[in-house]
Formats: structure tokens, sequence, C-alpha cells
């Protein structure tokens, strides 16, 4: 397994780095948009 994912690294690295991108707190933003609307 360790050589498939050797193999594929540099594919699977912007990949990677793009879903960092996504990474965010719903929930903070949630309450964020509440504490605006109110």
């Amino acid at each position: 397994m360790e050589f498939t994912e050797n193999r594929f690294a540099h594919l699977l690295q912007p990949i990677r780095e793009l879903t960092k991108n996504w990474e965010v707190d719903v929930a903070s933003e949630l309450n964020d948009y509440l504490e605006e609307v109110r």
C-alpha cells in the first residue's frame, strides 16, 4: 500500500491542499451570522 501512496502522492497533494481551504468551523460561522441578524 505504501508504494501506491507514494506513486500517487504528486496527484493527491493538490487535492489535499484544496480541502484545507474548505475547512470551516460551521458552528462559529453560524453564531457570527446569528449575531449579525439579531
